[in-house]
């Protein structure tokens, strides 16, 4: 068998790599696209206290309780008060607690760019070029970065709120209120930090400075040849 014959007997792997890569990087924007739609929707429940299927369906009557805060698990209004939901909040607090949820869509969304550009370096072949160690390293100071503005803002939202809630207390029942109603049962959540957008920075990190090492004795090899 000549060496042109085994070339076109032997499987070509290079042609096979494209498509891989494509199907690869469609899975990687399909659970990102979801992540973002969920964001997106809950960034509009929280805004504007509405359900958005009542709303495609005209009703804008239904409101979200309070509890559709990410930073509440629990409100329930005390026997005999005046109804109250999440449009009764004041909407710079409800923006206030938006903010993080808005960080974490950001964050997937640029991260999730900078992952197809890094994963488009490699399958051309050129896994230690400027451009695809700079999407790592990128990719790290964002998911830091975004990770920790997101528990920061978090933290922030749940300290507020933390705050509202001890003035309704049982000495001014006629209010006022400052989570706009007379709530007898309130809980909140923990601040949420995404420790998982921490540790894929620091593992984007790594990758990011181990490409840049490839790099340079990829430079070193090219000046002795």
């Amino acid at each position: 068998m000549t060496v042109t014959e085994a070339s076109a007997a032997r499987p070509n792997a290079r042609t096979r790599t494209p498509r891989g890569t494509s199907i690869g990087i469609g899975l990687i924007w399909v659970i990102a696209t979801f992540a973002m739609l969920f964001d997106a929707l809950a960034l509009f429940s929280i805004t504007t206290g509405l359900f958005f299927v009542n709303v495609l369906q005209g009703d804008v009557e239904a409101h979200q309780s309070l509890t559709a805060l990410p930073q509440f698990i629990q409100a329930e209004l005390r026997e005999g008060a005046d109804p109250a939901d999440l449009t009764d909040l004041s909407i710079w607090v409800r923006a206030l607690c938006a903010l993080p949820t808005l960080v974490h869509l950001v964050v997937v969304l640029v991260s999730t760019i900078l992952v197809t550009r890094a994963i488009r370096v490699i399958e051309g072949g050129r896994p230690f070029t400027t451009v695809g160690v700079r999407a790592w390293a990128l990719l790290s100071v964002v998911l830091i970065v975004g990770g920790g503005l997101q528990g920061l803002l978090d933290t922030v939202a749940v300290g507020v709120l933390s705050a509202l809630a001890r003035t309704n207390t049982d000495g001014y029942p006629d209010g006022p209120w400052g989570l706009g109603g007379d709530y007898q049962a309130l809980g909140t959540n923990l601040p949420d930090w995404p420790w998982i957008f921490f540790v894929l920075g620091i593992i984007s990190a790594a990758v990011a400075a181990a490409f840049r090492e490839g790099s340079r004795l990829e430079a070193e090899v090219e000046g002795v040849v």
